[in-house]
């Protein structure tokens, strides 16, 4: 589970030092087998959006590692903005479809 906010239309500094070891980790042969990218971003505006999965996509593509399924939370800027939508369930959704 790859989990960010988004910052300046990508992934934060933390998952971004997180991605840096796990490609080290590659070269020697161990590799990620899948995962899952959850990000939050607070503009609902798509480009934002499209920028995270892209690189997200590209990622996946340049390790090898299989994506089992993206959960874009945005447009959420209040606290517990988040807790009456959608995202939630689609969250629970994609995590009992990979148990």
């Amino acid at each position: 589970m790859l989990c960010s906010p988004v910052y300046y239309l990508g992934f934060s500094a933390q998952l971004k030092t997180v991605i840096d070891r796990t490609y080290a980790e590659s070269a020697i042969g161990r590799k990620i087998q899948s995962a899952i990218l959850l990000f939050v971003a607070g503009k609902k505006d798509t480009f934002v959006s499209d920028c995270m999965i892209n690189a997200y996509q590209q990622l996946s593509d340049y390790l090898g590692f299989q994506n089992l399924g993206i959960i874009s939370a945005k447009g959420f800027e209040k606290p517990n903005e988040i807790e009456s939508s959608q995202i939630l369930i689609d969250a629970f959704e994609l995590g009992k479809s990979i148990v």
